[in-house]
């Protein structure tokens, strides 16, 4: 009876020991945050790229199940898409010189195309930008308030689609190719920064 006393004392000693050195002796982890950022920024210049109808094909080819606009201050509009948007995404959607929208911030199981002729005569006649000066990009997706699918317009010069994981948090060693959100490093105003 002493020998399992004895045991579960020196096993919880053992367990606070641990508890103890991990709180309050081991230094917390630090991150190079312009380390960081080179790494991202050389692999978004080498990240695969794609532009006009051949993004909106490939992006369908991809299938992330969740999008959200990032961005929408014309003329930029960045949309970008994962399976999970709290820790990653890995396709980027930029539409050039932007000059409408009526996307939702959030919307899921998105399909790209080009609007039709009926649609882009449709959107013509409305009141909203002309699209002489324009192409009219059609979004069909779900959004958040509803789970039928809904059209969607862009007008915009172009699109350009970057494929390629972006992470949405502080990671040390990063895989090949892989990039750190620009938020995440923008929130982080001084090198060797401690991560929440």
């Amino acid at each position: 009876m002493t020998l399992i006393i004895t045991s579960i004392i020196f096993g919880l000693f053992i367990g606070l020991a641990g508890f103890l050195i991990e709180k309050y002796l081991r230094k917390p982890k630090t991150f190079d945050i312009e380390k960081l950022k080179q790494i991202s920024n050389d692999s978004f210049k080498t990240a695969a790229k794609s532009t006009g109808d051949k993004a909106l094909t490939r992006a369908n080819e991809i299938q992330a199940a969740d999008f959200k606009v990032m961005r929408f201050s014309p003329p930029d509009l960045l949309i970008i898409g994962g399976l999970d948007l709290l820790y990653s995404h890995y396709i980027e959607l930029y539409f050039n010189n932007c000059s409408y929208s009526d996307l939702p911030d959030v919307f899921h199981w998105a399909g790209f195309r080009v609007a039709t002729d009926a649609e882009i005569q449709k959107f013509s006649t409305a009141e909203k930008p002309p699209t002489e000066r324009y192409k009219l990009y059609c979004i069909e997706a779900e959004s958040v308030d509803s789970l039928t699918t809904e059209t969607f317009y862009v007008a915009a010069d172009d699109v350009t689609l970057v494929e390629g994981t972006v992470l949405h948090r502080l990671v040390e060693n990063l895989n090949r190719g892989d990039r750190i959100a620009p938020w995440v490093l923008t929130s982080h105003e001084i090198d060797n920064v401690t991560p929440d």
